[in-house]
């Protein structure tokens, strides 16, 4: 294998929204021409994101199955020193200092991510490997602006260097034909994790059902708290209403079908699926999590509402009932995801950085 030009190291490559931006990262960079390798922590083969890369002419290699996390780190050295690329990424918060000392030392320049509210990469990440990788390598990437900022007040274990490259959309993949379903339904995508706060979404829903305005609920996503979302469901009699769907690979089909999408996270970095539901012309109701906010306009692209389950029941209730608000909503949302970033400028902006981080373009 030779002509690697950068080589990404991600967590995993299954359903999620990096493993969505690696992708549309990696397509982009060999449509440019520059060589890419993805290098996988836990690697499983069958993962869909793994099979879409590898489609793309590039090559997915995992790390030794069962091995401990410095048995990780060796083997990436050696896999770096046997490919020499000219950059390594660390497409993963945690990943950020195994990464840079599996790099030290050696020619390549290294970066390292953001890819959620900085606070929360940080609680997330066991004490002594959140510090490392909140400090290594020099320059971080992070795909918010609230991550970005909140990285700013960690003092000496906080990035040194941190650059702003926004998430990207791949606006070709939408059918914007389809009319959405009827009765209405709104959808939620994302992990069953507790900073997604899917229980402010089930009251909601509860709240809509007593009402007498039921809309349906589809959930699309798996996770630890699938039993117990499940369970708060049926205690409070709406099982009618909302539906959990498991892990999909169709969700811009579930999206065109939807009247809206609904976030109700505590905790988020820049959410693939809220630009992806702008693409498709739907309208967001989205608490003020991560950069999610910052795309929504409040009544001209969607709704932005406060994190509780009353004013979430009063914003779906709302778009349910007027049609017209929520195509106009939608449309308006299409047009400006359609002046953000989309895949090249993704690459172009990555690359940027990179520059900053030392990287020097060599073309023969």
């Amino acid at each position: 294998m030779s002509g690697v030009d950068f080589l990404y190291v991600a967590p995993q490559l299954g359903t999620g929204g990096l493993e969505r931006q690696l992708a549309l990262l990696c397509r982009a960079q060999t449509e440019d021409d520059f060589g890419c390798v993805v290098v996988v922590w836990n690697h499983d083969v069958d993962a869909r994101w793994a099979r879409e890369i590898e489609r793309l002419g590039v090559s997915v290699i995992g790390m030794p199955r069962g091995s401990s996390g410095a048995v990780k780190v060796l083997h990436l050295r050696r896999l770096v020193r046997r490919l020499a690329p000219s950059l390594v990424h660390s497409y993963s918060f945690y990943l950020n200092a195994p990464v840079a000392f599996a790099c030290m030392g050696l020619r390549t320049k290294v970066v390292g991510s953001i890819r959620n509210d900085y606070h929360f990469e940080r609680a997330n990440t066991s004490a002594v490997l959140g510090r490392l990788s909140g400090r290594l390598p020099a320059m971080l990437i992070a795909n918010n602006d609230q991550g970005a900022r909140n990285s700013e007040s960690a003092g000496f274990w906080g990035p040194r260097n941190v650059v702003v490259v926004p998430n990207a959309v791949d606006l070709d993949s939408v059918d914007l034909s389809r009319k959405p379903d009827h009765p209405p339904l709104v959808l939620g995508v994302g992990r069953l994790a507790p900073e997604k706060r899917w229980d402010r979404l089930i009251d909601a829903a509860s709240i809509l059902v007593e009402e007498g305005s039921p809309v349906r609920v589809l959930i699309a996503g798996g996770g630890p708290l699938q039993r117990q979302l499940v369970g708060r469901v049926a205690d409070r009699g709406i099982e009618e209403w909302v539906e959990f769907l498991g892990e999909r690979l169709d969700i811009a089909e579930l999206m065109s079908r939807s009247s809206a999408l609904v976030l109700t996270s505590e905790h988020e970095g820049c959410p693939n699926v809220v630009l992806e539901a702008m693409a498709a012309g739907r309208p967001v109701i989205t608490t003020d999590a991560g950069d999610a906010g910052s795309f929504v306009t409040d009544g001209k692209t969607g709704l932005r509402v406060a994190a509780e389950p009353g004013a979430i029941a009063k914003a779906i209730g709302g778009l349910a009932r007027d049609a017209e608000l929520a195509h106009r909503c939608g449309m308006a949302a299409r047009s400006l995801v359609e002046k953000a970033s989309g895949a090249g400028d993704l690459a172009r902006l990555t690359r940027e950085a990179y520059r900053r981080a030392g990287w020097v373009e060599s073309r023969i």
